[in-house]
């Protein structure tokens, strides 16, 4: 006599692991703790926590909302012409390119609820940021919605009918971003010197590398272009006649279109590429739809940097910066 009956879950809304009483016994039998349970289960296969109630109980504000507003009441508010975050525009250029939409592709957050976002979340985006050879923007990234999380928060502590329809977030208890840190950026990023440059084209073939991927680091370091970019471009996007590649506005990181002038070496190999190629991309998926993941890119190279005989912390960021600096001294 005098049990307590538990209901142990995870909450879909706030990622919280949480131990809810829902009754002792004798007084709550068996029979109606296992129809509770029974209840509660069903609650959070429809995605809702079964102990919260209203707007709690199943917010439906977007990753994309939450960005929306914080930008629009936050870092702009009332006045457009004296914004109160001079930044604004930045700010709104790292949710666009890193968390609504990923690495300026698809695949970001744009749809999911904000409640649902977890620490584990917080940190597996991050990683694959500092992964495709951009720590700076994880960090950026880090700074910016840390904050805006706070202040959706703060919003939600105000008291008063007034208060609460300025709500962003209703039920957002948490910040999944706050106790994230990252690894201190190391001062130097690995780079091929010449002898290097000429082992690592070498060595590309000899790798277990998919063909798919050797050809993308390949074109990365003929063009000078980020990884994202090179992964996402697709054949409309190259004029063969006049040996141009025309990056559009809304496939560029600083969201300006850029006309790359292609190389004997880069117009070989889309030409070899374009033979037989059914997709769209020139860098199709080679087990799903789509184009390639910068991520994957990324990925295989670290993975071969010994065979690649690389120096260890190359990573495609550095891919780019040694193409970048055998353009300077040239």
């Amino acid at each position: 006599s005098g049990g307590i009956w538990l209901f142990n879950y995870t909450s879909p809304l706030t990622g919280e692991v949480k131990a809810h009483k829902f009754g002792t016994y004798p007084s709550t039998s068996l029979v109606l703790a296992r129809e509770k349970y029974q209840e509660f289960k069903d609650a959070l296969a429809k995605k809702r926590d079964p102990f919260l109630e209203g707007e709690e109980a199943e917010s439906t504000v977007t990753v994309k909302d939450l960005c929306d507003k914080f930008i629009k009441e936050y870092a702009i508010g009332p006045d457009r012409d004296n914004p109160r975050k001079r930044s604004w525009r930045e700010d709104q250029r790292i949710f666009d390119y890193d968390l609504i939409d990923y690495r300026g592709e698809e695949g970001g957050w744009s749809d999911r609820p904000v409640i649902s976002i977890t620490e584990d979340d917080v940190e597996d985006l991050l990683a694959g940021i500092i992964e495709d050879g951009s720590p700076r923007s994880a960090e950026k990234l880090l700074t910016a919605a840390r904050k805006m999380w706070n202040e959706a928060i703060r919003l939600n502590k105000k008291k008063g009918a007034k208060a609460k329809k300025k709500q962003w977030v209703p039920g957002l208890k948490s910040n999944p971003w706050v106790n994230v840190e990252l690894e201190k950026r190391k001062a130097n990023t690995a780079f091929l010197n010449e002898a290097q440059i000429r082992s690592f084209m070498r060595n590309l073939n000899k790798t277990d590398m998919e063909e798919v991927y050797r050809d993308a680091l390949v074109l990365q370091f003929l063009t000078v272009a980020r990884v994202g970019e090179v992964a996402g471009l697709t054949w409309d996007e190259i004029d063969f006649d006049n040996e141009i590649w025309n990056l559009p506005q809304s496939r560029s990181k600083n969201k300006q279109a850029h006309r790359v002038m292609l190389s004997a070496q880069a117009i070989e190999l889309l030409k070899r590429r374009e033979k037989g190629s059914e997709s769209d991309f020139v860098f199709p998926a080679p087990r799903s739809s789509g184009h390639v993941a910068p991520t994957l890119v990324a990925r295989h190279l670290k993975n071969n940097r010994e065979a690649l005989k690389a120096p260890d912390g190359l990573s495609t960021h550095g891919l780019r910066h040694t193409a970048l600096t055998q353009i300077a001294i040239m």
